[in-house]
């Protein structure tokens, strides 16, 4: 039920000069209840990829995790998704749905409440924006990059809900974290472990705003991204 950006995963792919990066995710779409399914990345192409898996959902990883497997004794629909991104934050998603056995139908469902339809007002965030200007270091070409693909995201999550299919929050604040660390992996090593004393205040001061939807998430990420 989502499709975004969680970067457990940091995969290197030979390109084409001017390539443009592409996702593409193979393996099966149906399964029994017990069967081992494993989805694969081949066929895809870009510098950087990351897997969202559905919450909660145990996977397995290998060949440098360009696959995963994971495997449900209950029926359900799992939908992951696989983002590319080349090495000037041009990204490419797709997603995969995997149905277990028979899915049980429910029109009660009630909607999820981080639709986009009811969001809840972010609250100040300069303060926010100067934390990241003061903490960051000295490193523009970093800086640029994490700033685009946290735009990125955040420009991903709104096409998700405008389509009606908004990730969790727990799966959004996911994909920031993952596309900062997928950012922060694409550069040389020195410069990664620099930026670990921008991250720790940042991180704490999320925390302070606990922003409860996709709406309030996207404009606390936005304030971090401004101070770049």
């Amino acid at each position: 039920m989502f499709r975004t950006f969680a970067f457990v995963v940091l995969s290197l792919i030979p390109t084409l000069l001017f390539a443009q990066p592409k996702a593409a995710i193979s393996g099966p779409a149906v399964g029994n209840p017990g069967d081992l399914i494993v989805l694969t990345s081949a066929g895809s192409v870009g510098d950087n990829m990351v897997w969202v898996i559905p919450e909660k959902l145990q996977v397995l990883t290998c060949d440098a995790q360009s696959q995963i497997g994971f495997a449900s004794g209950t029926p359900g629909v799992f939908v992951f998704q696989l983002i590319v991104a080349d090495k000037n934050a041009d990204i490419d998603w797709i997603k995969h749905t995997v149905t277990i056995g028979t899915a049980p139908d429910d029109p009660t469902d009630p909607t999820d409440p981080t639709d986009p339809d009811d969001p809840t007002p972010a609250p100040d965030l300069d303060e926010l924006t100067e934390l990241s200007k003061r903490y960051a270091p000295i490193d523009a070409p970093t800086a640029s990059l994490i700033k685009n693909f946290i735009n990125q995201t955040t420009a991903n999550l709104a096409a998700l809900c405008a389509a009606g299919q908004c990730p969790t929050m727990p799966s959004a604040m996911d994909a920031y974290q993952r596309t900062i660390a997928n950012a922060l992996g694409s550069r040389p090593r020195g410069s990664q472990s620099n930026w670990m004393l921008w991250r720790a205040p940042i991180e704490a001061r999320i925390q302070e705003y606990n922003p409860q939807t996709i709406d309030a998430l996207s404009a606390v990420m936005t304030a971090v991204a401004k101070g770049l």
